[in-house]
């Protein structure tokens, strides 16, 4: 698979109408894992799901790193709400235990703390706590699981408009420039997170 950048495609087969070629142009790097995906997905609707770990893992960066603005703009700021229901117990923590010199001794001391005190941690603290992480996490599942259906969409639409536009005379210039990947743009992002992370921190704490 790795030898052929089409992934075994078939180089006649189209996806959602659009030619084989003109999607490997828009898709750039890892042409090679995304054509086969795009094939499946297209060919076994109205299933829409695979698996993409980059955007399980990474979802905000994954999504501006392919040029998919809109959808790292949504995910920057979903995976910003969710933490925050984690805020009260964080809260909690840093203002009544001591400061630990690792994750062991935060266990330690929230262990002493809780047999001092029963009631150390309220119940709807560390159901809140609970419900972010749950929710969390889910969104990440999510991501992995239609990142790359909303990739083939996203890059469907970008080249028939740039087909459709007669004024484009170097159809492949565009179509590469349109799509392709985008270093700065998930540096960025990765930037923009850690800024806001940082600026609600410092709001609640």
């Amino acid at each position: 698979a790795f030898a052929d950048p089409l992934g075994g495609v078939d180089p006649t087969e189209t996806i959602d109408g659009v030619a084989i070629s003109d999607m490997a142009l828009f898709i750039g790097p890892n042409t090679h894992r995304y054509l086969p995906r795009f094939v499946d997905l297209c060919h076994r609707k109205p299933k829409r799901t695979s698996w993409n770990w980059g955007a399980f893992l990474f979802p905000q960066y994954w999504f501006a790193f392919r040029k998919m603005y809109r959808e790292a703009v949504v995910t920057t700021i979903v995976s910003l709400i969710f933490p925050l229901l984690s805020y009260p117990l964080l809260s909690l923590l840093l203002s009544e235990l001591p400061q630990t010199a690792g994750i062991y001794d935060l266990w330690v001391a929230i262990a002493e703390q809780t047999v001092k005190d029963p009631n150390f941690i309220p119940p709807f603290v560390l159901i809140l706590a609970c419900a972010g992480t749950a929710l969390n996490l889910a969104f990440r599942v999510v991501c992995g699981l239609f990142a790359d259906y909303i990739y083939m969409k996203h890059a469907v639409a970008a080249i028939k408009k740039i087909s459709g536009d007669d004024e484009i005379e170097d159809r492949e210039l565009y179509i590469r420039a349109g799509g392709s990947v985008n270093f700065f743009a998930a540096f960025i992002a990765m930037f923009a997170t850690l800024q806001l992370s940082q600026l609600l921190s410092m709001l609640v704490f």
